[in-house]
């Protein structure tokens, strides 16, 4: 079965993207927050995105969009 986007379909995508699928946070250590530096579609790309930003150490976690470490 063949699904059709109609035009207020698309004019609806386009007003509400879906968001990015996860996010990656990072703190440089116990005690101190966690920050969001990326946020991309899947897990194995926040994964590949650690270290941006020339932040070596510390601790690294690739939640789904929504959640907080």
């Amino acid at each position: 079965m063949n699904a059709t986007l109609t035009e207020a379909g698309i004019t609806a995508l386009f007003d509400n993207p879906p968001a990015p699928g996860f996010q990656l946070w990072f703190r440089p250590g116990r005690g101190h927050p966690w920050e969001v530096v990326a946020v991309a579609d899947t897990h194995s790309e926040c994964v590949d995105a650690i270290g941006i930003g020339g932040r070596r150490g510390g601790h690294w976690i690739a939640l789904p969009v929504g959640q907080e470490p």
